[in-house]
């Protein structure tokens, strides 16, 4: 069970304007809750420094994630898209590609294998 204990990891590129973010294994709601907080925070940057912002998403180590987290995920998209996210590129398995979606609606999100081919989208 050692794979599903959560873990995240949180850059930014403010060259591009994007925020990077991977996430591994499966979270409860207050861990995501703390990641999201973290998230913010790093974004904070990109969000007072301009209209617009675009997010790399490695989720290629995340399992889909119980209800209540994928609301969660949800509602702060919603948030994220009033603060200037207009575009996010998603690395992910099929099953948690599925979620996302789902998540997603009203923001444009591109689904890819790898991160060159993320980043050609997310810059294109």
């Amino acid at each position: 069970m050692e794979h599903l204990k959560p873990w995240h990891e949180l850059a930014l590129d403010t060259e591009h304007r994007e925020v990077h973010f991977t996430l591994g294994g499966f979270f409860t709601l207050d861990e995501m809750k703390s990641f999201v907080r973290e998230m913010d925070q790093l974004a904070l940057t990109l969000i007072t420094t301009g209209p617009t912002m675009k997010g790399l998403g490695d989720l290629r180590n995340l399992v889909p994630q119980r209800a209540e987290v994928a609301e969660f995920t949800r509602s702060h998209l919603v948030t994220a898209q009033k603060a200037g996210l207009t575009h996010v590129a998603i690395m992910a398995p099929p099953l948690v590609r599925m979620q996302y979606r789902r998540l997603s609606e009203g923001l444009e999100v591109g689904f890819f294998d790898d991160k060159p081919e993320a980043l050609a989208w997310l810059r294109g």
